[in-house]
């Protein structure tokens, strides 16, 4: 199922010529070095034999996070990303999990659609601190 999730998100990416650091070569090589246990969570939502929704999810701790998604047309006309998700929520409350985390809500950089879908779950807004370039020599991680 992974590897049906990637090739819809690939096509995504592709068709809509967006860039991001969330390459599907970043998502392979990310599962190929995961433990058994730890791998990413993949579900499919197929309409007729073809898919048209895929969603991966990584778990730590008692968290799950969405990592990427996408639904075709005829996904999206069927629902399959609520499907996707609501099927999430449900695996994730059986595995044990406390936490859903459905990514960045970006003021700016977040299209429209998605944020107000993520605004409507009623989660709770966390930040992270804002980038900082370290000075060299200082313990700690380089962030640029």
């Amino acid at each position: 199922m992974f590897d049906s999730v990637l090739a819809l998100y690939s096509r995504m990416l592709t068709s809509k010529g967006l860039t991001t650091s969330v390459t599907p070569e970043f998502l392979r090589e990310w599962q190929d070095r995961l433990m058994f246990g730890g791998k990413l969570y993949s579900l499919i939502v197929k309409q007729n034999g073809t898919p048209v929704g895929g969603m991966l999810l990584a778990r730590y701790g008692r968290t799950a996070e969405y990592i990427v998604g996408h639904t075709t047309d005829e996904g999206r006309t069927a629902h399959a990303g609520q499907l996707m998700l609501w099927t999430a929520l449900l695996v994730a409350r059986e595995q044990g999990l406390a936490r859903f985390d459905l990514g960045g809500l970006h003021p700016t950089l977040t299209p429209p659609g998605i944020a107000s879908f993520k605004r409507g779950l009623g989660g709770d807004p966390y930040e992270f601190a804002p980038p900082q370039r370290l000075t060299p020599g200082v313990a700690g991680y380089f962030i640029d």
